[in-house]
């Protein structure tokens, strides 16, 4: 099957630096790790002709110990081996953040993994709630940037891509409305043809539920954004 080719608009040099480190990481490692956060977001704008959903520069990359036990490792070291360096240090201690002149990559590791996982460096990795959900639905697309740099890179399918930002509203040191900018701009993209190939478990509609709930009760710009998103995110959970 021929992954989607999406066509990405003109790209800050960081930005492009962070995309063609994720090409390699994509080529030496292949599987066991997936786009998440705002540029998982961004993909699937690009992807249908949206625009970007909201600013974001950073990248972040979830990893699936499930298909690849030492991948926190491995990942970690090969971004070192393309000069990146350990960043921040989140108030709690774990490791996140991987910097390159201006190139920010996160690494996050699914909440709930059991014993603490950790990078090349000993440092405990920090874990986070919607990992799982979009790594079980991940796909591989062809993103193509606007000098002509192309590479394969796995990325979940929108409906995986939305209940993972549901999920990530259960994290606590978040800010909610950067989720649920993304939330709206995802449910307005959803057709029915999204949902014809996913089996929505009950986990999902907790997920859903929660967030529908948060955009009921919210007072954000998000509201005002995206409109259709309240009846769309009605419509999956009822469904």
């Amino acid at each position: 099957m021929t992954a989607p080719r999406v066509l990405a608009p003109p790209l800050m040099p960081s930005a492009r630096s962070g995309w063609s480190t994720l090409f390699e990481v994509r080529r030496r490692l292949g599987r066991g790790w997936t786009v998440i956060g705002g540029q998982m977001a961004q993909l699937h704008s690009w992807e249908r002709g949206r625009g970007d959903p909201r600013p974001t520069t950073d990248l972040d990359a979830g990893l699936g110990y499930r298909e690849v036990p030492g991948i926190g490792v491995v990942l970690t070291g090969l971004l070192r081996d393309l000069g990146y360096r350990a960043g921040t240090i989140s108030p709690d201690g774990p490791q996140v953040r991987w910097v390159r002149e201006g190139s920010e990559i996160d690494v996050l590791i699914p909440r709930g993994s059991g014993r603490p996982r950790y990078d090349v460096g000993g440092r405990r990795l920090m874990e986070s709630h919607g990992i799982q959900q979009a790594l079980d639905r991940t796909e591989e697309i062809e993103l193509v940037l606007h000098t002509g740099e192309s590479g394969l890179l796995p990325r979940p399918r929108l409906f995986g891509s939305l209940i993972a930002k549901c999920a990530a509203l259960s994290n606590t040191a978040d800010t909610p409305d950067r989720h649920l900018y993304d939330i709206g701009v995802m449910a307005e993209m959803l057709e029915p043809g999204d949902l014809a190939r996913e089996n929505i478990t009950r986990r999902d509609r907790v997920h859903l539920g929660r967030a529908l709930d948060r955009w009921e009760q919210g007072r954000g710009a998000w509201r005002d954004l995206y409109p259709r998103a309240l009846p769309a995110l009605e419509q999956v959970l009822n469904s």
